[in-house]
């Protein structure tokens, strides 16, 4: 299992948030850091986790996925700290 940023902009027409979200929330533990960045841990590679999300956007979205390394640093919840420290790291 490896650790995943995932960071998108769903454009207008057809933001379909709940659906990214339960797809997003499907792959393992996940994290949501900001409003449009979720961290994950999953057993997929970066292509299988596009391919899942793709069914939730449309052609005008943007979508960025990359792996992740036990090296961060900013500021958050004191939540989401203990979470990426307890499940993804």
């Amino acid at each position: 299992m490896k650790p995943y940023i995932i960071c998108y902009d769903l454009n207008i027409p057809n933001q379909r948030y709940e659906d990214l979200y339960a797809a997003i929330e499907s792959l393992g533990a996940y994290c949501k850091l900001q409003k449009s960045v979720w961290i994950v841990k999953t057993s997929k590679e970066p292509s299988q986790i596009y391919e899942i999300l793709a069914k939730s956007i449309d052609k005008n979205d943007d979508i960025f996925i990359a792996e992740l390394a036990d090296s961060y640093y900013g500021w958050s919840h004191k939540e989401n700290w203990d979470f990426l420290a307890n499940h993804i790291f």
